[in-house]
C-alpha cells in the first residue's frame, strides 16, 4: 500500500467512525423515544381502564360475562323460551308445504285470504305446548340465556334468531285472533311477544340489543293491526298499554355500548384472554385474531394501544350521549359524525371500523322509544275514545292524567308526539330523523330512513 492510500484511508476512518457513532445515537434516541411513547399510551390506556372498573363497569370480555347477572334455573325465562321453541312445529305435518313462516302479514286495516287463515288456525292448534310455556315464560321477571360472552365478539348467539322468528309467529297468531273478532286473545299475543323481547333487555351486547328492538316493532305492528280490525275493552287496552310502556326501559342502548367496550378492549388490549369457544369455525376465527391482534410487532409500535385511548374516548363520548334525556341522544349525533371523521383522518384504524356502527346504537333506540310512544298513546285515545261514545279527543292533552301521566314527548325534537284526526279515524306520529313534520307519512317499503322524507306514524282506520 502507497503512502498515499494510506494517508487517504487514515482520513476517512474517522468520518466513518462519526457517521456509524451518530445512526447508534440516533437509533438510541428512536428506541427511547418509541419506548416513552409506548409507556405514555399504555399509562393513558390503564388510567382510563381504571376509571371504567372505578364506575362498575366492565373493561374486558371476561369482566363482561359476569357483570351479565347469572339467574337460577327455576326463575330463568330464557331456559322456557329455549324449550317452547325447540317443541315448536313450523309445518303442518299432513302438509310440509305449509309453514308460518310463509304466510305474510298483510297491510293495516287488511284480513288474511281464506286458505292462509285456514292454514294459519291449524298450525297455531299444532303448536299449543308451545305457545303455553311462551305464555309463561312471558310473565317472568329474570332471563339470561346460555352465552358465554368472556369469548367477546365469538360469543355464540344462536338464540337471536330463532327467538327473533318465534316473535313472528306470534304475531300471526295476534292477527288470526284480531281477525275472528277475539281482541282479548290477539292482546294476550301482544304481550308474549312483548315479553320474548323482554328477555333480551339484560344482554349487553348491541346484536342481542338490536333484536330485541325488532321484536317490539313486530310487537307495536300488531297492535297496529289489531287495532284496526277489532275493538278492545278499557282493561285489555289498559293492559297492552302498561305492557308497551314497560318495553321501554332506560339504559339498554347504554348497556350494550358498555357490553361492545368491555369485547374491544379485550381484542385491542390482551386478545390472548379471550375464552375459546366450541364451535370449531369460532375457535379458527379467535385463534387467528389472538394471533394477529396479539403480534409482537404491532405491540412494541404501540399501534394497537393508540388505537384503544381513541376508542376509548369516543366510547365515553357515545355513553354519555345515551345516557341524555331526550332529545339530546339524537340531536347530538353530530358530534359522534366528528369523531367518526378525526378516526378516519388520523388513522384510527380498529376504531374508524368500529365506531360507525356504535354510534348509530342511539339513533336507533332513539327510533325504538318512539315506536313504542306512538303505540301507548293510540291504546290511550282508544281508551278515551271507548269512555267518550266514539268521540276523539280535541288533542292529546285531553288524554292526561286519566289514560297517560302527560303527553309523551318525541325523543327526536323533545316536542309532544304529533296527533291529526282523518276522515275514518286518527294518527299519532314523530316527525322521526329528518327532523321535518310530514303530516303522519309512513317511510315507503324499501326506502332509505335517512333519505327520504317520512315520520313515525301509528294510525288506526276503523
Amino acid at each position: 500500500m502507497n503512502s498515499s492510500t494510506e494517508s487517504t484511508l487514515k482520513g476517512t476512518m474517522p468520518v466513518l467512525l462519526k457517521i456509524v457513532i451518530v445512526l447508534v445515537v440516533l437509533l438510541v434516541l428512536l428506541i427511547l423515544g418509541l419506548a416513552v411513547w409506548r409507556m405514555g399510551l399504555a399509562s393513558g390506556n390503564a388510567t382510563r381502564l381504571k376509571a371504567i372498573r372505578a364506575a362498575d363497569e366492565p373493561a374486558s370480555a371476561r369482566e363482561l360475562d359476569a357483570w351479565y347477572e347469572a339467574v337460577d334455573d327455576k326463575e330463568n325465562a330464557a331456559l322456557v323460551w329455549l324449550d317452547g321453541i325447540a317443541k315448536l312445529k313450523p309445518k303442518l305435518e299432513q302438509n310440509q308445504q305449509s309453514s308460518w313462516s310463509q304466510i305474510k302479514m298483510p297491510p293495516r286495516g287488511q284480513r288474511l285470504g281464506p286458505a292462509q287463515l285456514q292454514t294459519a288456525t291449524a298450525i297455531i292448534e299444532a303448536n299449543q305446548e308451545s305457545l303455553a310455556l311462551f305464555r309463561r315464560a312471558a310473565v317472568m321477571t329474570k332471563s339470561r340465556y346460555p352465552v358465554d360472552f368472556s369469548q367477546g365478539m365469538f360469543a355464540d348467539l344462536a338464540h337471536l334468531s330463532p327467538l327473533k322468528s318465534t316473535t313472528s309467529f306470534l304475531q300471526l297468531e295476534a292477527l288470526v285472533h284480531a281477525q275472528n273478532g277475539r281482541g282479548g286473545d290477539a292482546a294476550q299475543s301482544i304481550q308474549t311477544m312483548l315479553g320474548a323481547s323482554r328477555s333480551l333487555a339484560q344482554e349487553p351486547i348491541l346484536l342481542s340489543q338490536l333484536v330485541r328492538a325488532a321484536m317490539d316493532y313486530l310487537a307495536v305492528a300488531s297492535t297496529e293491526r289489531t287495532l284496526n280490525l277489532t275493538p278492545l275493552t278499557e282493561p285489555q287496552l289498559a293492559t297492552l298499554q302498561a305492557a308497551l310502556a314497560a318495553a321501554e326501559v332506560p339504559g339498554l342502548a347504554t348497556r350494550a355500548l358498555i357490553g361492545e367496550r368491555a369485547c374491544t378492549i379485550t381484542v385491542l388490549n390482551s386478545p390472548r384472554d379471550l375464552t375459546p369457544p366450541s364451535n370449531p369455525e369460532a375457535l379458527e376465527n379467535s385463534l387467528a385474531t389472538q394471533k394477529g391482534f396479539g403480534s409482537t410487532l404491532m405491540r412494541t409500535t404501540g399501534f394497537f394501544q393508540r388505537d384503544l385511548g381513541f376508542f376509548l374516548d369516543a366510547m365515553a363520548t357515545n355513553i354519555a350521549l345515551s345516557r341524555s334525556p331526550d332529545p339530546e341522544p339524537f340531536l347530538g349525533r353530530t358530534n359522534l359524525d366528528a369523531i367518526e371523521l378525526r378516526a378516519r383522518r388520523q388513522y384510527y384504524v380498529m376504531s374508524s371500523l368500529l365506531l360507525p356502527a356504535l354510534s348509530r346504537t342511539t339513533v336507533k333506540d332513539v327510533e325504538h322509544r318512539t315506536r313504542l310512544r306512538v303505540a301507548q298513546t293510540a291504546l290511550a285515545i282508544e281508551r278515551y275514545r271507548l269512555a267518550n261514545a266514539g268521540r276523539l279527543p280535541a288533542s292529546l292533552a285531553a288524554l292526561a292524567p286519566k289514560y297517560l301521566a302527560a303527553v309523551p314527548a318525541d325523543p327526536f325534537d323533545g316536542e309532544p308526539l304529533r296527533f291529526k284526526t282523518r276522515p275514518n279515524g286518527y294518527v299519532v306520529y314523530s316527525i322521526s330523523q329528518d327532523g321535518n313534520d310530514d303530516d303522519g307519512l309512513a317511510l315507503p317499503s324499501g326506502s332509505q330512513a335517512n333519505k327520504t322524507p317520512h315520520d313515525i306514524p301509528f294510525v288506526v282506520e276503523r
